[in-house]
């Protein structure tokens, strides 16, 4: 798991794709900081977090989709089937490569609470809670975004299926008010926005985070009996 691990690190940067998540996620965060903190002199990060919660959901895609469907498509998934390696091994070490190089990415708000807190300390268990909410976000999303991969050999279509998740994700309150009880009440309970919200606040609930948890490992789960179900082909 630890090569594969690497070995997906090593792929994110030498494609150049690490490097323009980095700078995108660098340059949403600046702007954010500077429009929201800085342009209000407010001493507090939660409007930056909220704003790249929105372009997380757009990225989140960009790093997931070649993960399995570049293999497939290159003909080296076969080549990692004769090796010594489990599936879940396999998924583990991609789905945690992933995951990597996202938390480095929504670090950089944190980065901005220490300069800020030169002049006037920010509510650091607001920020913790909000990097937390991204985190399992996209701790979500990312293995979502594997499964995705694993099942065809383009990144292309992995790439626009994890969007029209994303968007789902994005729209899903606004679709929750069209609905009456007790439709509305579902929705809102699958709501990512709904239970990030607390976080934002400094408010931790071990439910939201089971939530999100929960949908990382069953992803996590379907992509092993996916490989599992290629391997005996």
């Amino acid at each position: 798991m630890t090569a594969i691990l690497k070995r997906e690190l090593r792929a994110y940067f030498t494609s150049m794709l690490g490097y323009f998540y980095l700078a995108a996620i660098g340059a949403f965060s600046g702007l954010y900081f500077f429009t929201t903190t800085l342009m209000s002199d407010a001493a507090e990060l939660s409007a930056v977090f909220s704003g790249l919660f929105t372009v997380v959901l757009f990225l989140i895609p960009l790093l997931t989709m070649r993960l399995f469907s570049e293999e497939s498509r290159g003909r080296s998934l076969p080549l990692l089937y004769t090796a010594p390696v489990a599936n879940w091994e396999m998924v583990l070490g991609k789905y945690l490569g992933a995951l990597i190089l996202y938390s480095l990415g929504i670090a950089f708000p944190l980065l901005f609470g220490v300069v800020l807190s030169v002049f006037q300390a920010p509510s650091w268990p607001a920020v913790w809670g909000s990097y937390l909410g991204l985190w399992l976000v996209g701790a979500a999303l990312i293995a979502v975004g594997l499964y995705l991969s694993s099942r065809t050999q383009s990144q292309l279509i992995a790439g626009v299926c994890g969007l029209a998740i994303s968007l789902m994700v994005l729209l899903l309150d606004a679709v929750a008010l069209v609905f009456p009880e007790p439709v509305r009440s579902i929705l809102f309970y699958l709501s990512f926005s709904e239970r990030i919200y607390p976080l934002t606040l400094g408010l931790f609930r071990l439910g939201d985070a089971v939530y999100f948890l929960s949908i990382a490992g069953f992803f996590l789960y379907l992509c092993c009996r996916r490989l599992a179900a290629r391997r005996m082909l």
